[in-house]
């Protein structure tokens, strides 16, 4: 009878122990369960916190861009950009937008004018640089520099060749050598632009003069421009180029009209733009440059030029030429003006009265 209590006493208390260590695993394991769902959804709070990083940083790059954009040509700014663990890459710029890498997650930034370059996106911080060419405007680490940001050339333009000069400096801001090579748009074909240098190697912080050709040919009037980009590996720079070429005289020919004045009266008081052959027709043509020579002709409607046309005349102080003409023929009569690419004309008709 003893023995048997004994042996319920010690099944008792093996019981007991067995429960604890049920017990004991269920906690570890609802614990360890607990931890691991924790250590999750800290995971998801903490990549959704970098990646809400990675699109505000994305976002100071856009908003950057914008803003030189939106100040013009010639405008730069330098912004301090941090990207979280997790991006990979360089950032891309296709299609005028921005786009970032976050663990497999495209993040896109559209804009509404042309961008170009390249985004650095490891990991830190990053210093970004953004000028601005007037429609268009450049992003990425400023691997060099290029001064200055912009060239004019303003000139009267003459019956021989010219050769303009002007010289931009580059310097090298990386820590280690860098190739720079160049290209060039322009677009008036009467004209070249070229530079000294279409490549180079700058070792650390030297510096690059390179001198800027422009040679214009004879008689070319108007406003042209175009562009010179200087591109390392990962870094590009476009400086605008512009030119006033203006005729000799120093005011740009922009030609206002021609005016045709026939009168039906010797004293000119009846202004009519038909008439008998014995009166005069009054010839005047305005807004040339003051003192410069034009062509004037004078056609039948036949297309054939009237005795004494075409001819050089030159205009007075005001850029006014006058003449009056004694019809011939009865026929419809145009006058043209002429000067370098500009012209006007004006038709009018002789007829019996």
């Amino acid at each position: 009878m003893k023995n048997k209590e004994i042996y319920k006493e010690k099944n008792r208390k093996g019981q007991g122990g067995v429960e604890y260590v049920v017990l004991f695993t269920f906690t570890v394991a609802f614990f360890l369960i607990v931890v691991y769902v924790a250590n999750e959804q800290l995971n998801i709070i903490n990549k959704q916190q970098k990646l809400e990083q990675t699109k505000l940083a994305a976002k100071e790059i856009a908003d950057a861009a914008t803003q030189v954009y939106q100040q013009g040509a010639g405008a730069k700014k330098i912004v301090n950009v941090v990207f979280p663990e997790g991006v990979s890459g360089d950032g891309i710029i296709i299609n005028n937008s921005i786009h970032v890498i976050f663990e497999g997650t495209d993040i896109v930034y559209p804009l509404n004018f042309p961008i170009s370059g390249s985004i650095p996106t490891s990991p830190g911080s990053h210093d970004i640089s953004f000028v601005s060419y007037g429609s268009s405007v450049s992003i990425g680490v400023a691997e060099f520099s290029v001064s200055p940001s912009s060239i004019s050339f303003s000139t009267c333009s003459n019956s021989s060749e010219q050769i303009l000069t002007q010289t931009l400096t580059v310097e090298n801001n990386l820590n280690t050598t860098n190739q720079i090579n160049t290209s060039v748009a322009w677009s008036n074909l009467g004209s070249t632009l070229t530079l000294s240098e279409s490549s180079f190697t700058l070792n650390v912080s030297e510096t690059k003069n390179v001198t800027v050709n422009l040679n214009i040919s004879p008689n070319t009037v108007g406003q042209f421009n175009g562009n010179i980009e200087f591109l390392s590996s990962g870094y590009s720079f476009i400086v605008p180029v512009y030119l006033n070429s203006q005729a000799c005289g120093g005011v740009s020919s922009n030609v206002s009209y021609i005016l045709v004045e026939t009168y039906n009266d010797s004293a000119y008081t009846f202004p009519t733009s038909s008439y008998s052959m014995s009166f005069l027709v009054n010839i005047t043509t305005t807004g040339w440059l003051p003192n410069s020579n034009i062509t004037l002709d004078l056609k039948n409607q036949g297309g054939t030029s009237m005795p004494g046309y075409p001819k050089l005349v030159q205009t007075d102080g005001s850029g006014v030429y006058s003449e009056t003409w004694v019809p011939t023929d009865y026929s419809n009569y145009t006058v043209i003006a002429n000067y370098s690419i500009y012209n006007a004309n004006y038709s009018f008709t002789v007829e019996p009265c």
